[in-house]
């Protein structure tokens, strides 16, 4: 197992960046094979992405949508997985059709005018249409 705050280099620019709390271990990813690398060195859960660009990591391009499905299917089924980075109410049904089970949302929450409203706007979407 990692140790805490340590990060792996796998394959370029791909890293994890360790997070260890009382409960879980867990892995905030760049690239679509860290998730695989997370997987093996028994992590109890992942974040993955940033699928889009977003200010909480400045610099890092956005991963996209199109590994979300096979991440899900390979390592999301053993593992709890987080897609993060970027997501808000007008991409989140896309990101829901690309594959994701679970997703963060953060920034456009944190920063809508009314975030009640944003938030029961976020849970129809994520229950789709009725």
């Amino acid at each position: 197992m990692p140790t805490p705050h340590s990060t792996v280099a796998i394959g370029g620019t791909i890293a994890i960046d360790h997070v260890k709390t009382p409960d879980a271990e867990g892995a905030n990813l760049l690239g679509g094979s860290a998730a695989y690398a997370a997987l093996a060195e028994g992590f109890d859960y992942i974040g993955f992405g940033p699928l889009f660009p977003t200010p909480t990591k400045q610099g890092r391009p956005g991963i996209g949508l199109e590994n979300i499905r096979t991440m899900e299917a390979e390592v999301g089924s053993q593992i709890p997985a987080f897609c993060i980075g970027g997501i808000k109410r007008t991409n989140l049904a896309d990101v829901l059709a690309a594959g994701a089970r679970r997703v963060v949302i953060v920034s456009d929450l944190l920063t809508a005018a009314d975030v009640r409203a944003a938030a029961r706007e976020t849970v129809d979407v994520l229950r789709g249409p009725r």
